[in-house]
């Protein structure tokens, strides 16, 4: 097995390197670096940045805007913002259409508990509707 990154996926690092080096905003970086706040303006211009260049939705199918990104490429772009001090993404917005679109069937509704020794069905006093819907793989 193969660990390391093939010459593509190299070259695309450098790409996003150079994008970064040419087009993060210094104010911006420094806030992250520093661990300051980012105002909604700072995520705002960063996110007209990245969709000027078409990297903003990179989980977003390429008929809709996406980037059709690999997974490779998504970590070294991660990794290449996280060190050149870029905003973290809002993955949420970000992966809505890969959820959404998933399946539009409605989903049961789960119930969770409280460390987990009240059973839902006994209508236990701790037993709250879990407002997020649970993936299918940690069912």
């Amino acid at each position: 097995m193969d660990i390391h990154f093939t010459p593509e996926e190299q070259a695309f690092r450098s790409e996003v390197r150079a994008f970064l080096a040419h087009n993060l905003p210094a104010d911006i970086a420094d806030k992250v670096r520093l661990g300051r706040r980012l105002a909604k303006d700072d995520h705002q211009r960063w996110h007209k940045i990245l969709n000027r260049q078409g990297w903003y939705a990179v989980n977003w199918p390429v008929e809709y805007g996406g980037t059709g990104w690999s997974v490779v490429q998504k970590h070294i772009f991660d990794e290449e913002c996280a060190a050149a001090g870029a905003p973290v993404r809002w993955r949420s917005v970000s992966t809505w259409w890969r959820r959404s679109s998933s399946s539009l069937a409605p989903r049961p509704r789960r119930i969770i508990t409280c460390r987990g020794f009240c059973p839902a069905r006994t209508g236990g006093a701790r037993a709250i509707p879990n407002p997020v819907p649970v993936p299918t793989w940690l069912a």
